[in-house]
């Protein structure tokens, strides 16, 4: 017996056969989206530095994420999670509710103003890096 003859006796399902029309239609046809990953979370791991982890209690953050999202709606995400006052003063100007002035933040070891600064998208299993940057006026 051949390869392709072996495959098509392989069963996946109750009904489907490795190979069969139906199978090809249950599978390649399907309209429904697959969700490979609808039993694991979605996470980005957050690394703080400096006044930010002291502030947040902890160098390191692993955020479940629903998918992709700006990198503006990430941190209001993660101002949630901290839920620390001292953080988010830390974090974010109280002028402009913008985090750029105080912070720098990396997505895997990249400015995120190289991708469209708060725009720029938040992927799941990105580590998100946030440097505070210390300036005097």
């Amino acid at each position: 017996m051949d390869h392709l003859s072996r495959m098509k006796l392989r069963r996946i399902e109750e009904g489907s056969i490795v190979g069969s029309r139906k199978y090809e239609e249950e599978v390649f046809l399907s309209s429904e989206p697959v969700n490979l990953l609808k039993d694991s979370p979605l996470t980005v791991q957050v690394r703080l530095i400096g006044v930010l982890a002291s502030a947040a209690g902890k160098r390191e953050i692993e955020l479940e994420v629903p998918g992709p999202e700006t990198v503006a709606g990430f941190v209001s995400r993660l101002l949630e999670t901290v839920g620390n006052r001292q953080f988010k003063d830390f974090l974010v100007d109280s002028g402009t509710g913008d985090p750029r002035p105080n912070v720098i933040i990396l997505l895997d070891e990249q400015d995120c103003n190289l991708f469209g600064g708060l725009k720029a998208l938040v992927q799941p299993k990105t580590t998100v890096t946030i440097i505070p940057v210390a300036h005097g006026g």
